[in-house]
């Protein structure tokens, strides 16, 4: 809690399942939530999984994120 009186809570459950949400509440009312993987993200999913069967299923949802940390990695080694 802030000085102001401004709180946030965070839970989290790590025992299964591919989908992770957030929820932003304003006097105990839901005013924002967003999802994880998306429409778009679970697109993807079905794709990976149909190509690279048997690799950890968390691996797809975050699979564009892990192409952006390599070429920008990969970018930095070459060009600093």
């Amino acid at each position: 809690t802030t000085k102001s009186g401004k709180s946030v809570s965070v839970q989290a459950d790590r025992c299964g399942g591919d989908v992770s949400w957030a929820q932003v509440d304003i006097g105990g009312k839901e005013v924002f939530r967003h999802s994880m993987p998306d429409e778009e993200d679970k697109a993807n999913v079905e794709v990976l999984q149909a190509e690279y069967p048997g690799a950890m299923p968390y691996f797809f949802s975050q699979d564009p994120d892990y192409i952006t940390v390599k070429e920008k990695v990969a970018d930095f080694c070459a060009n600093g």
